[in-house]
């Protein structure tokens, strides 16, 4: 006999509040309806005893108390659904393997929260995880693709504050953002801003405090030095060009054509070279006057990776971030010892928790003033993922690429 059970809903101060009933008999999962001209959003409180699980959710020990779930009425729809639409990489492939099907909604864990995502950019690492050209930060197949991305947390796991519970939140490294759901560590998110969308809120994470550790950490950047970036069209390409030019540094980047230069030129580079000339070092070092570039950063490392360390300044930095283009010969050895040059590999993560994130301060006021400026070009809809992989591997896309899953309604 199903039981009946009493939802209260509440609404933020000052907006419409209401309640609902629903039944079940504690062993059919089922979740509640809201109706779409509830504004706002709010927290819905059932009896433990008697609450009701959302489909493929663990059971939860009865007992005395209230249990609080949110709602998103601007939304109006169920709580939570027993399938969610992914994009999902099932065995390694070209953009062409990758499969929109309907899976099971994950469940959070221990220490674990779930997010409904709001937009998940196209990472890099996207397409390398999907044809299995990186081996580490891999998820394994199979695995829903989405590297980094933003939302809302609609559930937390055990072990995790429920005050999470509504928050708007990024993450990044953890996968799944091209699924309606997604899986994250609480410790892992960062809070979205007040001041920020959720498209901004999607990028600042990632490319962001990439770009600061890039200059201020890995490249160690002073006043008067220069700065050579691959990809310079590309987001982290044009975060660093502001960074480092806000440092002091003169900026050289290199892209594939005068269609990128003249886009990326906006964001204040001082000169503009085309990486597909192998002239490219020998114009470094004339516009250096013969002395080459002090740091260099390159996520691309491919078969012309070699040319950087002609490039390099004495005592220069080669920081690689990437290889967009497959793993680089061996590199001239002598010439790196003849220089002392320092050859670098880079993960923001082990930067930010040296410096616990202080530079987030710094990152959030110049992206909300506009000083700096994350261009976001292109939004695709879920089932355009294929096609955007191609589009970035063929190296038609400019700085940010999104991939719209719930969008700003979440």
């Amino acid at each position: 006999m199903p039981v009946p059970i009493t939802a209260t809903v509440s609404a933020p101060a000052g907006e419409a509040a209401a309640s609902s009933t629903v039944s079940t008999s504690g062993k059919v999962p089922c979740f509640i309806r809201i109706l779409p001209t509830l504004p706002g959003s709010g927290n819905m409180q059932f009896p433990f005893e008697n609450r009701p699980r959302s489909p493929g959710t663990r059971p939860r020990e009865a007992h005395q108390g209230v249990s609080t779930m949110p709602y998103f009425a601007r939304t109006g729809e169920a709580l939570m659904p027993n399938t969610m639409r992914a994009v999902v990489a099932e065995a390694p492939g070209g953009p062409e393997s990758l499969q929109l099907k309907d899976i099971p909604v994950p469940s959070p864990g221990e220490g674990q929260v779930r997010i409904q995502v709001a937009y998940s950019p196209l990472n890099p690492l996207d397409t390398h995880a999907r044809a299995d050209r990186i081996k580490w930060m891999h998820p394994g197949f199979p695995f829903v693709t989405g590297y980094e991305y933003s939302g809302r947390v609609v559930e937390t796991g055990d072990g995790v504050d429920p005050a999470l519970n509504g928050k708007r939140v990024a993450a990044n490294g953890q996968w799944n953002g091209n699924g309606e759901f997604a899986i994250a560590r609480a410790v892992g998110l960062v809070p979205v801003p007040d001041r920020f969308d959720y498209q901004l809120g999607s990028t600042f994470s990632t490319c962001a405090p990439t770009s600061w550790h890039l200059v201020h950490s890995a490249g160690r950047v002073q006043p008067g030095q220069t700065v050579v970036l691959h990809s310079a069209a590309g987001a982290v390409g044009i975060m660093t060009t502001q960074i480092a030019k806000d440092a002091g540094a003169t900026v050289i980047g290199l892209v594939g054509g005068g269609e990128k230069a003249e886009w990326a030129s906006q964001f204040g580079a001082d000169h503009m070279l085309d990486y597909r000339s192998e002239e490219w070092p020998a114009q470094v070092k004339e516009l250096t006057g013969g002395r080459g570039a002090d740091v260099i950063v390159d996520g691309v490392q491919g078969p012309n990776a070699p040319l950087n360390y002609d490039a390099c300044a004495p005592l220069g930095n080669v920081i690689y971030i990437g290889a967009m283009g497959g793993m680089a010969p061996p590199a001239d050895i002598s010439l790196i010892i003849g220089k002392s040059i320092s050859v670098t590999g880079f993960v923001q993560f082990f930067h930010q928790a040296r410096t616990r994130q202080a530079e987030d301060a710094e990152i959030e006021e110049k992206l909300a003033t506009g000083q700096w400026r994350i261009p976001i070009e292109r939004v695709a809809s879920l089932d355009e993922t294929p096609a955007m992989h191609a589009a970035f591997e063929n190296r038609e896309l400019f700085g940010r690429t999104l991939i719209e899953v719930g969008g700003e309604d979440v």
